[in-house]
């Protein structure tokens, strides 16, 4: 499980879904980033699933544009 941080909101990367908690769920590789975007906007923290735990970064960084910077990646 990863945690990534957006301002307050919270991004959980997981293999592992609980069933019959209030919390949402959505499959990593099917959604789209806007899609996330606009469930953070409702909810301060959403779980992204994926089955395979050693693809959930990969998968996770295809959604997002990558930029290089003096200092690092932001």
């Amino acid at each position: 499980m990863y945690k990534v941080f957006v301002n307050q909101y919270v991004i959980v990367l997981t293999n592992k879904v609980q069933f019959g908690t209030k919390i949402t769920v959505l499959p990593l590789k099917e959604t789209s980033l806007s899609d996330i975007l606009k469930k953070l906007k409702k909810q301060k923290i959403i779980f992204l699933y994926h089955h395979n735990p050693n693809k959930l970064i990969s998968h996770f960084k295809k959604k997002l544009k990558l930029v290089r910077a003096g200092g690092g990646i932001v």
